[in-house]
């Protein structure tokens, strides 16, 4: 089963291409190709969900302690 790969600035799946001996992974929301460096697996996905799940209510708190 080969792993699924989500681009580092919408989240969107990569759609990966292979062609020439190469491989290269393409976001098609952003339309960009994506370095493999770059690109996110999916234990960097769910990790950067829980982030973003928890960032509101930290947000708010900020936001309320100026008040």
């Amino acid at each position: 089963m080969s792993e699924k790969y989500y681009c580092p600035e919408c989240l969107s799946k990569l759609e990966k291409k292979e062609g020439c001996g190469s491989i290269s992974y393409f976001c098609y929301t952003c339309r960009k190709l994506v370095s493999r460096s770059k690109m996110l697996t999916e234990e960097q996905m769910a990790m950067k969900e829980r982030e973003c799940a928890e960032s509101p209510e930290t947000i708010e708190s900020e936001g309320s302690a100026d008040a």
